[in-house]
């Protein structure tokens, strides 16, 4: 036989075949892994921007829709204003100088009002200058006539909201229906409010929002994909346009008129840092995995099984269960000091970051700016799942509905900031005078709400009496007002009763007990039970 070198020896020795077959064997298992890892967590990152990115377009898209929002608040409050209601039957020249004329609109933030007859003629209009230096017109408002006229057909609302752009100017108006401020009586005609919608408000939605976008004329362009954008409260349900790049990914909503033709494109550019932090995520735990799979040796390949497969398995599981729960206060559970573990941790750095930015989010979405209480949206949320547990436990369950006495001439009189701080006050009057179970809200511009558990009607109306009393005896003073030389409030008692198993119910009940108490000369609590 002949004698073989070294290297021959060493290659066709049993050692080196077995270290090349583990060799093998693992590199072909951490690739597997590696690929495994790939396909799941890749997906779940992309869901997680998906849903992130729809987020961040509603959080835009609310933004302009509250400005009409804001405008209806307004819009009902004049709708409601006896004397609108006058006025329509018999227009006066000293009703519009007082109240139409151009300084009346620009203190509060107007650049057009006009009167509609019920039968759709102008009762009176005025219109203010714009940036560009181009007054509103009537017939820039009239092109919209079917949809300012709704309101007197709507039975429930009686509003109407949108944005146009009759020229080269954003505008967005709300119409509401003339009615006595106790709604009694037949509607007079329609009442249509004008905002334009300036620099300064788009800089205060991206200051809410806490996203960057720009307002485009209307762009037609090839999207990657298509998302749905839910309706909100005045704009209808769209279509966003997605389109996709190595770094960002942009969203493109177009803005609809009155009518629900699109007239202004809103761009929004999003990081893709979550995508990118995935893969790197996972490019970092697969190359760590690939130097374990070259440096093991036999008993890898047996463990292989325990230390990777499985976990990596349990980790897509938790993943999937955090996201569909959205859970992101939640942990992946991997207690472990191995590649596994640091994905783990860097996973969990990941949900820690979402957890802090949705709170954040959330508490921006469900707080009242001005006063800090629960808004709308919250107060809904309370008294939904208050009523479930109601009908579980046959619990009493009340609310008040608040109404600040002439608050309308108390802004006009002393200001908007004046104003504010009114609202603020009665804030502060409202946590005082209620426990920490309830829960006080501001449902509209002087309107608040309180939500009382566990309370009855009649314990319910002394925390009303409580709440009115509170706030005379802060004194602040308000010379406008036809009941008292101080600001006042008038309240409305409404509890949870056989056969009435809807929040809805409930609010309305509340609200035509404040009708009933400021019909009866407001500064005064009525509960519904005692209504005609």
């Amino acid at each position: 036989m002949p004698r073989l070198s070294p290297i021959s020896r060493i290659t066709r020795g049993i050692r080196f075949r077995m270290s090349m077959v583990f060799l093998l064997v693992f590199m072909g298992m951490a690739g597997g892994s590696i690929w495994h890892l790939q396909t799941s967590l890749g997906p779940t990152f992309l869901r997680m921007e998906h849903d992130n990115a729809l987020r961040s377009a509603e959080r835009v898209v609310g933004g302009l829709d509250a400005q009409l929002s804001n405008l209806n608040t307004l819009t009902r409050d004049w709708a409601f204003w006896d004397d609108m209601y006058q006025y329509a039957l018999k227009p006066n020249a000293a009703f519009e100088s007082s109240n139409m004329g151009v300084e009346s609109m620009k203190n509060i933030g107007l650049i057009g009002v006009m009167v509609l007859s019920p039968e759709g003629a102008i009762v009176g209009f005025q219109g203010a200058v714009q940036s560009d230096a181009q007054a509103l017109r009537a017939e820039d408002l009239t092109a919209y006539k079917a949809q300012l006229m709704a309101p007197l057909k709507e039975a429930q609302h009686g509003q109407q909201c949108g944005y146009l752009q009759p020229r080269s100017v954003l505008l967005f108006l709300c119409a509401s229906r003339i009615s006595r401020s106790n709604g009694s009586g037949e509607p007079t005609g329609v009442v249509v409010m004008v905002r334009e919608l300036t620099a300064a408000a788009l800089k205060e939605i991206e200051n809410q929002s806490k996203e960057s976008f720009q307002l485009l004329p209307l762009t037609q362009s090839t999207a990657d994909e298509h998302w749905s954008e839910a309706a909100l409260t005045h704009l209808p349900a769209s279509r966003l346009d997605v389109n996709y790049s190595a770094s960002a990914l942009t969203l493109y909503y177009h803005l609809p008129d009155l009518a629900g033709k699109p007239i202004r494109t809103v761009r929004l550019p999003l990081t893709r840092a979550l995508v990118e932090e995935g893969e790197a995520v996972t490019f970092r735990t697969a190359r760590q995995m690939a130097t374990i799979a070259l440096v093991t040796g036999a008993m890898l390949l047996l463990a292989g099984h325990f230390w990777l497969v499985l976990p990596i398995a349990r980790l897509k599981r938790d993943i999937r269960s955090i996201h569909k729960q959205k859970a992101w206060d939640t942990a992946v559970r991997q207690n472990r000091s191995d590649e596994v573990g640091a994905l783990a941790r860097e996973i969990n750095g990941l949900l820690a970051v979402i957890h802090s930015q949705v709170q954040a989010l959330e508490s921006l979405s469900m707080t009242d700016a001005l006063t800090g209480l629960p808004n709308r949206r919250h107060f809904d949320q309370r008294l939904a799942d208050e009523i479930r547990r109601v009908q579980r436990k046959a619990q009493p369950l009340s609310v008040l509905m608040f109404d600040i006495d002439y608050f309308k001439q108390y802004n006009d009189h002393y200001g908007h900031p004046s104003g504010d701080v009114a609202l603020q006050k009665f804030a502060r009057v409202l946590r005082d005078c209620t426990r920490q179970v309830d829960l006080p809200a501001r449902i509209g511009g002087e309107e608040f709400a309180v939500l009382l558990p566990d309370t009855s009607e009649a314990a319910a109306l002394l925390i009303a009496e409580k709440i009115l009393q509170t706030l005379r005896n802060a004194e602040l003073p308000h010379a406008k007002s036809q009941v008292s030389r101080v600001l006042t409030a008038s309240a409305g008692v409404a509890s949870l009763r056989e056969g009435v198993d809807a929040a809805a119910t409930l609010l309305a009940q509340g609200d035509q007990a404040l009708y009933a108490a400021k019909a009866a000369g407001r500064n005064q609590a009525l509960i519904f039970s005692g209504l005609a």
